[in-house]
């Protein structure tokens, strides 16, 4: 028991921690961001910096749940148990969907077909792996028995979502390796690969891990200072839409997804058996 209620605090503390820095960052994007350059004006220079690390030291904390866990064991998980897991995963695998559908839409825009041919394989692969995904999230919250090898299939080409966004966004002769934001996307998406490479490990063995927890907490912060800004933002016009926030949308959905995992992880804990030494 206190095992689950150590985990729920490091929870509620993400959770709290991300509407927290979410808040400080969108009020720093309505006071110091250029939406017609793109880029912060140079006053914002010391309070992103103050933001940065106020991130990483968020991300500290989390990552000493691992210590935490070495004491703690997880019964055999499944998203699928539970109804709150089963809707994030069905809303991500639609968000996915979403994505690739716009993306088909605009898909001469989306691939560039005047830039570099790496940069324009990224980005098709990109587009591919957003179908695949969205089969993945949609099969994993049916819970049908008979889906199980194809959702283990699929499960493996998921992160690769993740690489392949990020090595078009480096990829991408206009990026700018100085924007705030582009930085802050990434170390978001880096995140998200890693939840989503432990989410397959958990879901091929049927067992959690103490690093999946760790990375759900630190995926759900990041997707969150970042994402919840710029959709506000978006919402309200205050910035301009391109089809790189097309793809961004999945780390939306990803937020209510890693919540649903994380309350399925709290409850599932159980404090590791220590087996009984015999005597000689």
């Amino acid at each position: 028991m206190l095992i689950k209620k150590i985990l729920f605090g490091y929870f509620v503390f993400a959770v709290l921690s991300g509407i927290g820095l979410a808040a400080w960052k969108t009020v720093l994007m309505l006071r110091y961001y250029d939406p017609y350059n793109n880029e912060y004006v140079s006053e914002a220079g010391s309070s992103l910096r103050s933001l940065g690390i106020a991130v990483f030291v968020i991300f500290m904390i989390l990552a000493t749940s691992l210590i935490v866990l070495k004491k703690a064991d997880f019964r055999r998980f499944s998203a699928s148990d539970h109804q709150f897991s089963v809707f994030t995963s069905a809303l991500l695998g639609f968000v996915f969907l979403a994505v690739g559908i716009l993306l088909s839409l605009y898909f001469r825009a989306f691939v560039g077909i005047h830039l570099n041919p790496l940069y324009r394989c990224v980005q098709i692969l990109t587009y591919l792996l957003s179908f695949s995904c969205a089969a993945y999230f949609v099969l994993n919250a049916t819970g049908q028995p008979k889906f199980e090898q194809a959702k283990k299939l699929l499960a493996v080409l998921t992160p690769l979502f993740g690489i392949t966004f990020l090595l078009s966004s480096y990829l991408n002769p206009a990026y700018n390796y100085r924007d705030y934001d582009h930085t802050l996307c990434n170390v978001a998406i880096c995140a998200l690969v890693f939840f989503l490479l432990y989410d397959t490990k958990t879901v091929v063995t049927g067992q959690a891990t103490p690093a999946y927890f760790m990375f759900s907490l630190i995926s759900l912060v990041a997707s969150a200072v970042y994402m919840i800004p710029t959709f506000v933002l978006l919402a309200y016009w205050e910035l301009s839409a391109n089809l790189n926030h097309v793809c961004e949308a999945v780390l939306f959905g990803a937020i209510f997804y890693t919540c649903a995992c994380l309350v399925n992880l709290c409850r599932s804990a159980q404090r590791k058996e220590i087996p009984e030494q015999t005597e000689a």
